[in-house]
């Protein structure tokens, strides 16, 4: 029996695809998400923030990775490993800020979406306050 072969949807794949759905359920309903397409060099997309109904060109790049669960290195930092040197020195080129997105599924899991909006939120105000962008 000859038994056809067929591509694979890796397990990685899947990750990312829930990672940009969480996003994109998570971000307010004025602001909008980008998506790159092609080869992104580091940067999945952009969100654009809307003042009110005003768009006016405020954005910040947005790399966006998914994991299983958040994991924590000897000095007790939040880590996401495959993120290579060469890409943290595009992102230093860069003329806006980058926010680099880890969304932990099985936190999302155990805790609801309004208090991963809120942490969202609190995370690209301090990025914003930390690169002094004027939003």
């Amino acid at each position: 029996m000859n038994k056809k072969k067929y591509p694979q949807r890796t397990n990685e794949h899947i990750t990312e695809t829930k990672s940009l759905r969480i996003l994109l359920n998570v971000l307010p309903d004025d602001w909008l998400f980008r998506e790159t397409t092609g080869q992104d060099y580091g940067i999945d997309g952009f969100i654009e923030i809307c003042d009110f109904t005003d768009m006016q060109g405020k954005l910040l790049a947005v790399q966006l990775k998914g994991s299983q669960d958040i994991k924590a290195n000897k000095r007790g930092y939040l880590t996401k490993g495959n993120i290579k040197k060469s890409t943290f020195s595009y992102w230093e080129n860069y003329n806006i800020p980058i926010v680099l997105l880890n969304i932990p599924l099985k936190f999302i899991k155990i805790y609801p979406s309004s208090l991963f909006h809120n942490f969202l939120t609190i995370v690209i105000f301090i990025i914003i306050v930390f690169f002094n962008y004027n939003i």
